[in-house]
Order: C-alpha cells, then structure tokens, then sequence
C-alpha cells in the first residue's frame, strides 16, 4: 500500500483535530495512514494525544483499534521548555497542556477532564 501524501496527512491531522470519527475511520481503513503519526510542535505529539487532549472518544477508541500505542511518549525537542499546547497550529479548545518529556494520552486526556477518554487508555 502507498504511504499518504503530505496534504493527505493534512487532512488525516484535521480530521482527528476536528473529531470527524467517520473520516478517521475510513482513512485509516485504506492503510496509508499511520495511527502513531504526529505532528510537530517543539516535540511530537500523536494523533492519540490530539484525540485525547480534545475528548473525542470515539477517536480515541478508532485509533487504538488501528493499533495507536496509548503509551506513546511526548518528546520535547531540544530548547523546547514548560507547558506547550497540543497541535499548536490549530489553536486549542480543552486547555489540556503537556507539561513535560514523556507525557503520554492518558497524561493529556486527565489534565483535559475527559473521564471517557481516560478509561478508555
């Protein structure tokens, strides 16, 4: 199967980030994306992180059937310092920060107060 394009992977971002389920789920059904992908911010933050840090369970739950590791580590990248915002170039909605090297989904989907997203990882 072919890997997706870059604006492909645009469109898969923005539509975890927007909590279209159905659209997440059927790109991740034809095999051209991946369910542990990220976007760049001062790190890498998952398209679970995302997911999570919003409250979209029902992404949530797509992603980690695609086999989205739920303990995916965030990584600062070198510089890099405090709190930053999920997917910083779409602005934010849930205030859900993460707050240092290693913060995984479920560390995003607590700070977010998404107690379904929480049982779910």
């Amino acid at each position: 199967m072919e890997n997706a394009s870059e604006q492909e992977e645009k469109a898969f971002c923005d539509a975890v980030w927007d909590g279209d389920h159905e659209r997440v789920a059927a790109m991740l059904d034809t095999g051209k994306f991946d369910p542990n992908g990220f976007r760049h911010l001062y790190g890498k933050a998952t398209h679970l992180h995302a997911a999570a840090c919003r409250g979209f369970e029902k992404i949530v739950k797509i992603l980690i059937e695609h086999h989205a590791n739920p303990n995916a580590p965030l990584h600062l990248q070198q510089g890099a310092y405090g709190a930053y915002r999920i997917y910083g170039g779409y602005g934010y909605a849930r205030g859900a920060y993460a707050r240092a090297e290693g913060d995984t989904p479920l560390h995003v989907a607590v700070r977010a107060g998404s107690a379904s997203c929480v049982g779910l990882l």
